[in-house]
Formats: C-alpha cells, structure tokens, sequence
C-alpha cells in the first residue's frame, strides 16, 4: 500500500506527534496477513 510503514516517512513527520512508530502501511499488512490466517489457511 502506499500508505506509510514508519513514522519518518510521513510527510509531516517532523512537524506532527504521532502515537505509535508504525504507520498505516503496515497496520494494513497486519491485518491482511491476519485475516488470511484466520479465513484462508
């Protein structure tokens, strides 16, 4: 996706506070790998 992975590939990064270290990116693979665990496999 194209979403971020990491916080320091955001844009504002330097500008913002963010929660977590992990970006969206990643949160979207998570989930992708979990629902094929539970569904598919």
């Amino acid at each position: 996706p194209e979403a971020y992975h990491h916080f320091t590939n955001h844009p504002q990064w330097t500008r913002r506070t963010f929660d977590r270290e992990e970006g969206q990116g990643i949160a979207m693979f998570r989930n992708a790998v979990s629902y094929i665990r539970e569904n598919i496999l």
